[in-house]
């Protein structure tokens, strides 16, 4: 396993992969090939949830208000992020081995699970879990506009919680910026697993 020192992505993964001859390998242009794309495809509207004084500020919650911003909201709250999500493409490249599952946990509107795909044999399954059911649903109304081919691995989208789903065959198991939405107590455990 590796865990970045923020503690806010964690890889657990095999053994490192080498390429079959037939999975033609992509890598990003630049490191923010994957929140652009995920931006341009989505229409990127302007995160203003917080612009205007609020008598009461509730508690945060990833609803489709939030969904509806979320590119903007993430790239401008988490410095550094279209990087993460070029370092994780790199890594699935790395360490996903043919015939198995990968899961990007907490996948959001799944910027990271695009770049994972292409970097997947298309004999795996992709599996993107999200609690939220905003985000699950606007990823499900993105996938069809993400290329396709017939080396493109299979993405099972799923409204689970992280911490109830089963990993199965696993060679590659991502939560980027994920662990935080738990409570402290059960993070070590998630990560066990």
């Amino acid at each position: 396993p590796w865990i970045c020192p923020a503690k806010c992505l964690y890889i657990a993964s095999g053994p490192r992969r080498t390429p079959a001859a037939d999975h033609e390998q992509h890598t990003s242009a630049d490191a923010a090939t994957g929140l652009t794309q995920l931006s341009n495809e989505t229409t990127m509207a302007k995160d203003r949830i917080y612009a205007l004084p609020q008598h009461r500020v509730g508690e945060f919650a990833f609803d489709e208000d939030v969904a509806r911003v979320f590119p903007d909201m993430i790239s401008r709250s988490v410095p550094g992020y279209a990087s993460i999500l070029s370092m994780i493409e790199q890594l699935a490249a790395r360490y996903v081995q043919p015939e198995t599952n990968v899961y990007d946990l907490g996948c959001s509107l799944g910027a990271a699970t695009k770049l994972i795909r292409g970097q997947t044999p298309s004999n795996c399954t992709l599996h993107a879990v999200d609690n939220s059911a905003a985000m699950i649903e606007r990823l499900k109304g993105e996938i069809p506009s993400w290329p396709s081919d017939a080396s493109a691995c299979a993405i099972e989208t799923h409204l689970a919680d992280i911490r109830d789903f089963p990993l199965q065959r696993a060679s590659l198991v991502v939560l980027n910026f994920t662990l935080q939405f738990l409570p402290p107590g059960e993070r070590t455990e998630m990560l066990g697993r």
